[in-house]
């Protein structure tokens, strides 16, 4: 078998994935998904047995099999796979609907990685993927650096047994580590290691969160708990940068002046030398590994020792570079986006809604722009990751309800919400309260909804008044089944649905059988993105009711007007009241 070498800084979407399922639609969509995710080598087959003649020829880093499939299985291709798993970590993830107990005890005792539940959610399949991929590799990267270890070791020879004792400690320490444990768990395996491997009394993981800022992750044999968790002052955090900066180092420990407490602190731990190596990611400084003794030690066993600190300190580079980045990224993110809640630095912009047939405004969607030109779907996902979803969402809705007492008082106001925000009740309830026009929720589906019936009847709670549209249908979550389940007054058919109808009998066909679903449910639908005009008069011809995109109005402040040259001819249709929503 010949094996997927991946190298360099892209190597995790360079990664080799093989797909197997008997569901087309099932392989079409895990392979957007993942192409979405960066992820250039996606290969799918119809069955199990194709899956493993392909191993055959090349292993992939990732396998996604289904488990229920005409002949080889995906509990066969589990038992197959054994014997490469055995040579090397191959994740496997098994997809299924609703796996039984027993199932899920076979398919993990035949050594399966995870599950994928249907319908597949983008954000978990993408993280999951990714996840067990960067395992793979380095898993890879411990053999590599075990052998490298063991080379080096051998070519030394007995002469140097000392270094050669300190590079199979790392080793051991490298084959205790498992891709489930914490970075915290990581790193008091290794600042243990490298204490017993060089006799320090104290071994410290500082991490910076910026170049001003430097805090102990995680201290070995610390005076108190103290150690841990103690930011260190400013002038000490900006001094360990620049010399970190320059690479590693060794200094005596004493309480002089300009170290004010943190000197103090040292030198009453017992610290009397010390020993410092920059841990890096990718490049970038990130930490810094630090040992200390408690008796002074001659420059030659420092300088014997040092090496040994420089080594654990790259491996604490390998093992939690990337997570130590991503914090300090996540931190980075977090203070902008308190900025920018706190100043309010966004602002309201309302896009027309228009009946197809007859170009009247019925309607405005309230959209947000931000100050520093930052792409809205960028920044609310910034804020979901670091925890400060709700709060923009709710900031940027209260500007949005403010600015939208500007607009024509004969028409609705369309919302931008999650179901998140949906299911925290009373807070939703008292901004839209405040509204003074008919409000229309549209659902976004950034998250999978795990609990329809409790997400109709937090809507219901909203008040009296709230009708409810489904964003994006027709695309990525927007699945028939999430668009039957919430039950909504509007289907909002997505741009890649709209976009050159008039040329495409295929989505002219889907649309058609839309709006059988809208007229038996007794919704409206509306088409988002309309651009020309043969796209308006497709959509009118096919029922499509309501109408929204640049050819019929640009977004702009409550203040702004439609020029009417960009209306289309009237003609008949269905129109739409602003009526009481039904019930959800």
């Amino acid at each position: 078998m010949n094996r997927a070498a991946v190298n360099g800084p892209d190597m995790t979407t360079r990664a080799l994935i093989y797909i197997a399922d008997d569901e087309p639609a099932n392989r079409l969509l895990l392979e957007r998904i993942l192409a979405q995710g960066g992820f250039t080598r996606v290969s799918s087959f119809p069955d199990g047995q194709s899956l493993l003649t392909a191993c055959d020829q090349e292993v992939p880093d990732l396998v996604l099999v289904d488990l229920r499939m005409p002949g080889v299985d995906g509990l066969a291709v589990l038992e197959s796979l054994r014997g490469e798993s055995a040579h090397g970590y191959l994740p496997v993830v098994i997809l299924t609907a609703e796996p039984s107990r027993d199932t899920r005890k076979r398919a993990l005792s035949l050594g399966a990685a995870d599950f994928l539940a249907k319908p597949f959610d983008f954000d978990e399949v993408l993280l999951r993927s990714r996840n067990l991929i960067e395992t793979r590799l380095l898993h890879a990267a411990l053999a590599t650096r075990i052998v490298s270890l063991g080379d080096e070791v051998e070519a030394r020879g007995r002469a140097i047994s000392d270094v050669a004792s300190e590079r199979a400690a790392i080793a051991a320490s490298l084959d205790r580590v498992s891709a489930y444990d914490t970075p915290e768990t990581i790193a008091a395996g290794l600042c243990a290691d490298l204490a017993a491997a060089i006799e320090a009394r104290h071994v410290t993981l500082l991490i910076f969160e910026s170049s001003e800022r430097a805090v102990s992750l995680v201290a070995h044999n610390a005076r108190s708990s103290a150690d841990v968790g103690y930011a260190l002052p400013l002038e000490r955090s900006l001094e360990l940068w620049q010399r970190a900066s320059a690479g590693a180092w060794v200094e005596e420990i004493v309480a002089r002046p300009e170290r004010g407490a943190d000197g103090e602190r040292l030198a009453a731990s017992g610290w009397r030398s010390a020993i410092y190596a920059p841990v890096r990611s990718g490049g970038r400084l990130v930490g810094i590994l630090s040992a200390g003794t408690a008796a002074e030690r001659s420059p030659e066993r420092l300088a014997r020792d040092l090496p040994s600190v420089v080594d654990y300190a790259t491996v604490c580079g390998a093992l939690l570079g990337r997570t130590l980045a991503l914090r300090r990224q996540a931190s980075d993110v977090r203070n902008s986006l308190e900025a920018v809640i706190g100043e309010r630095a966004f602002r309201a912009v309302f896009q027309p809604i228009l009946e197809i047939g007859t170009s009247k405004l019925v309607g405005h969607e309230a959209l947000t722009r931000f100050d520093d030109g930052v792409a809205p779907d960028q920044r609310f996902a910034n804020a979901t990751a670091v925890g400060l979803g709700l709060e923009l969402e709710f900031a940027t809705l209260q500007v949005a309800i403010e600015a939208s007492r500007g607009l024509p008082s004969d028409t609705w106001l369309s919302l931008n919400v999650s179901p998140t925000a949906a299911l925290a009740g009373e807070p939703l309830a008292r901004l839209l309260r405040q509204a003074r026009h008919p409000v229309v929720l549209e659902l976004t589906e950034h998250t999978a909804v795990h609990d329809y019936p409790a997400l109709r009847q937090a809507i219901v709670d909203l008040g009296p008044g709230i009708r409810v549209a489904v964003d994006d249908a027709g695309a990525g979550y927007a699945s028939m089944q999430h668009v039957v389940e919430v039950r909504p007054d509007l289907v909002k058919l997505d741009i890649s649905l709209v976009r050159g109808i008039d040329g495409d009998r295929a989505r002219q066909a889907l649309i058609a059988g839309m709006r059988y679903f809208a007229e038996e449910t007794h919704c409206v639908m509306l088409g988002e993105g309309v651009e020309t005009t043969a796209e308006l008069r497709t959509l009118q011809r096919l029922g499509v009711v309501l109408g929204q995109g640049y050819l019929l109005g640009r977004p702009g402040p409550p203040t702004h007007r439609i020029d009417g040259a960009t209306r289309p001819a009237r003609s008949r249709a269905r129109s739409l009241e602003v009526s009481p929503a039904r019930g959800h």
